[in-house]
């Protein structure tokens, strides 16, 4: 199998991606917080699914805080949104969200779809380059271009170049780049378009392993991870 078939395109479209599941605190049962029942005063900004959607991510950020997980307390209005939208938003919120934040559609649903992928360290990587660790980019490098990690392909057929730049490793013929994160794990993204247009998507869960990115089986088809 190509590497480039391993990996699932973003279909072009900005619908909000379905519920990420919460782990309960340890010991603790997961409850659902009671159905409001007041409707918003008139001319409210916000409606009563508003207030219910704010409830239930109240409660989940509740759990996440009982449990440990302390990384949302730091969080930018930005990174906050995308969070948000990466949850329980229905698409009215969902691109209320998009004008909040400022930035092109586009550009926020790539960080929707990097947090659903990479949770905080696939926005972090896809929001900017970062200062990798030397010795951890040329292992991966490394690894990469040996052919006993070929997977059964003939060593011949698989000529790949990689490109280094900060972060990122780059396989340009197969269109596929992986970038490490401040999580030590590497983010898989495709190059969508073409010409100017191209563009690298965010594609797959983050791994520990490099290689495991051309030898993962291919994920579900497009549509079910709630971003077609």
């Amino acid at each position: 199998m190509r590497a480039r078939d391993a990996f699932v395109s973003f279909s072009g479209v900005f619908s909000p991606p379905a519920p990420e599941p919460v782990e309960a605190s340890s010991g603790e049962p997961e409850t659902t917080p009671s159905p409001l029942t007041t409707e918003p005063p008139p001319g409210a900004p916000f409606t009563l699914d508003d207030l219910e959607a704010l409830t239930r991510d109240t409660a989940q950020r509740a759990r996440g805080l009982a449990a440990g997980h302390t990384a949302s307390l730091t969080g930018t209005p930005l990174e906050d949104a995308v969070r948000l939208a990466a949850s329980s938003v229905d698409e009215d919120w969902f691109h209320q969200l998009v004008r909040a934040t400022g930035l092109p559609a586009t550009d926020f649903a790539r960080l929707v779809r990097a947090r659903r992928h990479g949770g905080p360290a696939g926005v972090a990587v896809a929001r900017a380059p970062l200062t990798p660790n030397p010795a951890a980019m040329a292992a991966a490098r490394t690894a990469l271009l040996d052919p006993d990690n070929a997977d059964g392909v003939d060593a011949a057929a698989r000529t790949v170049r990689l490109r280094a730049w900060r972060n990122r490793l780059t396989a340009d013929n197969e269109g596929i780049q992986i970038r490490l994160g401040p999580d030590n794990h590497w983010h898989p993204y495709i190059r969508e378009g073409h010409g100017t247009a191209a563009a690298w998507w965010p594609c797959a869960p983050a791994t520990a392993d490099p290689v495991a990115l051309s030898s993962r089986p291919a994920p579900p088809p497009r549509g079910t991870d709630g971003l077609s």
